[in-house]
């Protein structure tokens, strides 16, 4: 009977704050901490041991599993202040919107808001990432 896979929340959460084009992270449960595999540095010995104990990795979330956008749209959606909710909802339409959105955060002095709020967010989505594939949160974090 194989044992249940626990995943450090400050892993998890450093694997979702992370996340990019190009890297990928993985959790090592022997260790219990994130390894990481960078498109632009390969590291040969760490990919063959990977390959070698792949029972050992856990795949961690990557940015299109994360879909930031989303929170974005969910962070607008809560802002109190119409005027407010209005550049932001214009500012994330097209290209370039993640830059704009930036932005509006800063010039609107809201930046501070946002990044507790997408804290939230990402705490929120490791424990529901951790739930659907039967993973156990190990919650490490003050």
């Amino acid at each position: 009977m194989n044992k249940k896979i626990s995943i450090k929340m400050s892993c998890l959460m450093e694997a979702i704050e992370q996340a990019s084009d190009f890297s990928t992270c993985l959790y090592d449960l022997e260790k219990q901490e994130n390894v990481w595999l960078f498109e632009e540095f390969p590291d040969d010995e760490l990919e063959e041991m990977i390959e070698d104990q792949f029972e050992r990795f856990v795949h961690l979330p990557d940015q299109y599993d994360i879909h930031e956008y989303r929170f974005m749209i969910a962070f607008i959606d809560q802002v109190q202040d119409e005027r407010i909710r209005m550049k932001l909802d214009r500012a994330v339409r097209g290209k370039g919107a993640f830059r704009r959105f930036k932005d509006c955060l800063l010039y609107e002095e809201i930046e501070k808001q946002w990044y507790a709020f997408l804290d939230n967010a990402h705490r929120e989505f490791a424990a529901q990432w951790c739930n659907e594939k039967g993973y156990d949160l190990i919650m490490d974090e003050q």
